[in-house]
């Protein structure tokens, strides 16, 4: 069964072809759906920025408060930060077709090598250590199926509400509209559709709905990953834990140890391209560990060197508008229909962004060894390669966001902490 297939990855696979960002799809269709998303961005893009710079309010703030750059700064970010976060989105696409000259790859290009290991390691693992790896994509995937529910919900509910006060104005008018504003600050160049709400927010509504499938397929394919990543290293830690034991029980009987050495042969062959393997038949088991560690380590730099980027521009994505969100929510007050809505909003940021730095932890945690390289059991030439790969595990693996910024529950109580130090800023202003 193609793993890509299956239910661990039929929703990246789905999502990102849709965006013409799956690294399997044939060129042509690549491009075409690329190019159609790029295309349906521009339109809700161009009439922001049409907007921004035509805006009288925006020349009348600039010229009253020319010098006073913290009002400017208010004004910007209150009345434009979804242009901003249209931008932002805008960029984080960009990056995925961004060339990087130190690897002679775009991203597209590194997400597949670490997909083709993913495959080679399914078709390559049996037993118990096929079954670790089910068991923490089966994981993987009940996250991404929470993940991408909520998300879509947020995300619905905050283009939806809108358009259910814009029905309500219609068929239960009030003095007052239910709107206090346009859904959306934009300026087509067309009057029929600059004063029609209804055609403004269902643009908005598939716009929203191509972004939203974007950002859930890249970043559930991102969670799959060091999901894995996880994977590998319990099993590596497995091995670790079986070959000491192995060696204990076995010490006694040639015959047991023997028959134990040859199995582990088997699986050495596998791989030879990555070690070459010690002669002796006491350490093959420790080698074979020893060279899973190092395969590990290695597709944890390839994660790493796949996403960094991307997880720069989602960092910054979810920031700001996390502070903006909140100062909204406050603006909102007496509004129930418009706080309820920002509410929404505001907890979905929070849930992408903590949903961005549980794969770092996971990683770091599952990084650390407990070995008991000290028993007399144990060789001392199995000891001096178990000694390597804890001087390895001295710098726990980890992913960052452009080499800046390591994904963690520690950060991410730091991210929270300066969002609401910046939500305090501004309100405290107002």
């Amino acid at each position: 069964m193609d793993i890509f297939q299956s239910s661990y990855y039929i929703r990246c696979n789905r999502y990102l072809s849709f965006c013409g960002h799956w690294p399997y799809q044939s060129l042509r269709n690549r491009i075409r759906n690329f190019i159609l998303l790029m295309f349906l961005m521009s339109t809700i893009l161009i009439p922001q920025v049409n907007h921004f710079f035509n805006s009288t309010e925006l020349h009348h703030t600039i010229s009253s408060n020319f010098g006073s750059c913290d009002t400017i700064y208010m004004f910007l970010l209150l009345r434009y930060h979804r242009c901003f976060t249209t931008v932002l989105f805008y960029l984080k696409i960009r990056s995925v077709c961004y060339n990087r000259k130190k690897y002679d790859l775009n991203l597209l290009s590194c997400i597949k090598k670490v997909l083709e290991k993913i495959k080679s390691d399914f078709q390559r693992y049996k037993d118990e250590d096929l079954k670790i790896l089910h068991k923490y994509s089966g994981q993987a995937n009940k996250i991404n199926t929470f993940y991408t529910v909520y998300m879509f919900m947020a995300v619905g509910g905050y283009s939806m509400l809108p358009l259910t006060l814009h029905v309500m104005d219609i068929a239960l008018p009030k003095n007052e509209s239910r709107l206090p504003t346009k859904p959306r600050l934009i300026n087509y160049n067309i009057e029929a559709f600059d004063e029609n709400i209804f055609f403004i927010i269902i643009h908005g509504v598939i716009v929203d709905t191509a972004v939203i499938v974007f950002i859930i397929g890249f970043e559930t394919l991102c969670f799959s990953f060091s999901y894995h990543v996880c994977a590998l290293f319990v099993i590596v830690t497995n091995k670790i834990r079986d070959s000491i034991d192995e060696r204990i029980t076995s010490k006694h009987s040639e015959v047991d140890q023997d028959i134990f050495y040859r199995n582990f042969v088997k699986i050495v062959i596998m791989h030879k391209d990555a070690l070459e393997l010690s002669t002796e038949k006491q350490l093959l088991n420790i080698v074979l560990t020893n060279a899973i560690f190092v395969l590990t380590c290695s597709f944890v730099d390839t994660v790493e060197t796949a996403l960094s980027v991307l997880n720069l521009f989602a960092i910054g994505f979810a920031m700001m508008p996390l502070t903006i969100t909140g100062f909204e929510f406050i603006l909102s007050k007496g509004n129930v229909g418009e706080m309820a809505r920002w509410s929404l909003f505001a907890f979905g940021e929070i849930v992408h962004l903590f949903y961005y730095n549980w794969p770092g932890q996971k990683i770091r945690d599952h990084s650390f060894y407990a070995i008991e390289w000290y028993k007399e059991e144990i060789p001392d030439k199995c000891k001096k390669l178990l000694n390597l790969m804890m001087l390895r595990g001295q710098k726990p693996c980890s992913l960052t966001a452009g080499k800046v910024y390591i994904l963690g529950l520690e950060n991410f109580a730091a991210v929270m902490k300066v969002s609401m130090s910046y939500f305090t800023v501004l309100s405290s202003v107002m």
